[in-house]
């Protein structure tokens, strides 16, 4: 869906980049959530789960051109 954004001389670097800093997210994200369980209890990891997952939703929503396809 997001590699439509994209011309097509680009296309593949985009997708390599987006996925590239997809997984270095994900891959910090269980150090995060190690800081937050140390610091704070199970209900603050579930806070900021949900808010990262809402924050991810409404930048989807602001990307143009997706609209549109």
């Amino acid at each position: 869906m997001i590699s439509r954004i994209y011309p097509d001389e680009i296309r593949a670097s985009a997708n390599n980049t987006l996925m590239g800093v997809g997984r270095a997210i994900g891959g910090c994200s269980s150090i995060v959530i190690g800081l937050i369980m140390q610091y704070y209890n199970l209900a603050a990891v579930m806070l900021f789960l949900s808010v990262s997952y809402v924050i991810s939703f409404v930048i989807m929503l602001t990307i143009p051109g997706l609209k549109n396809r």
